[in-house]
């Protein structure tokens, strides 16, 4: 009521709005809940629409296909997560939020990242999160021409890893998957820098005179 007594007119928009996310959030949770007992393949979309009350008018109104739905849950739990990812100023952090979160919704990852070779899920995945773990790795290389391709290396790294982490049948909790992901990236640095020293120059100044003793040996 206002102070003259006359009522606030009611926003119908905003109340289609708010119906409308409470029924993707439904139908997100039922996906959710028959992925635990189910297998992902196994679930159709008269599955989701039976577990969770809802008629197949109302769940095509949303979503297009159960893949839709998929992608809108991961565009929503990640959104989350990169919110609180930008609240910190240190790369390893990001890593922390990320591996918490895929561990927290461990049963779900698993049955959508594990449907297919190179399914959706997995491609959604690494789209939403890898620019994030870009710029959060991008303190760590001073080269500013090549800074771009060493973050997006450690990105595809952290991913494949922690994809291969959370479809494991029984996965570590995120302190000993992060602990181990980052000692086996100190060796695996460590390896590098003694058993791939080039015996031959390799910089760019060196290049021109490298390829003429590789390419003519009597020079």
């Amino acid at each position: 009521m206002s102070k003259k007594g006359k009522k606030t007119p009611i926003n119908i928009g905003d109340c289609r709005f708010k119906r409308s996310e409470e029924t993707r959030k439904l139908l997100s949770a039922t996906l959710k809940r028959l992925v635990k007992t189910m297998d992902y393949n196994s679930i159709g979309v008269s599955q989701i629409m039976k577990e969770s009350g809802m008629s197949r008018n109302n769940f095509y109104y949303h979503f297009s296909s159960k893949e839709a739905l998929v992608s809108y849950i991961l565009e929503t739990d990640f959104k989350k997560e990169v919110e609180k990812a930008h609240d910190y100023d240190i790369g390893w952090d990001t890593l922390v939020i990320f591996s918490r979160a895929f561990y927290a919704n461990r049963v779900f990852y698993k049955a959508i990242t594990t449907s297919d070779i190179m399914n959706p899920a997995t491609r959604k995945i690494q789209a939403l999160i890898s620019p994030l773990l870009i710029e959060a790795t991008s303190n760590i290389f001073q080269i500013p021409k090549e800074r771009n391709s060493y973050c997006t290396l450690a990105a595809d790294s952290f991913i494949a890893a922690i994809l291969r982490w959370i479809e494991s049948d029984n996965p570590e909790t995120p302190y000993n998957f992060l602990r181990k992901f980052k000692e086996r990236a100190i060796y695996l640095a460590e390896s590098c820098l003694i058993s791939l020293t080039p015996t031959v120059p390799l910089w760019k100044s060196d290049i021109a005179d490298t390829e003429k003793s590789l390419y003519n040996p009597e020079s």
